[in-house]
């Protein structure tokens, strides 16, 4: 969201990310998830470094998992691997009705 707030704009692979947390037609297809995102398409943390200035400094070895170097780093919202399974569930159980 830095980057909309900065520049009105957001990059295709942020929205579609933020899309996927949505109503879709097509649930099972499209949980994506934002680390296994941000590894396979900023790799060497570019992007991550652009919008969030906290992780300037933050080796590449640590850019996608920073709670892990960081100790002032924000814990994640969301348990991402949990909400994918309870949103599926609940996609099932919608389907079987």
């Amino acid at each position: 969201m830095r980057e909309l707030n900065q520049t009105a704009f957001m990059h295709n692979r942020i929205r579609m990310i933020c899309a996927s947390t949505g109503c879709d037609a097509q649930p099972y297809f499209r949980v994506f998830n934002p680390l296994i995102q941000a590894k396979k398409f900023d790799p060497e943390g570019v992007y991550i470094k652009r919008y969030i200035p906290e992780l300037k400094d933050v080796p590449r070895c640590f850019i996608h998992e920073p709670i892990n170097q960081i100790n002032s780093y924000p814990e994640p919202i969301v348990n991402h691997k949990l909400q994918v399974q309870l949103a599926l569930k609940m996609f099932r159980d919608i389907k079987m009705d």
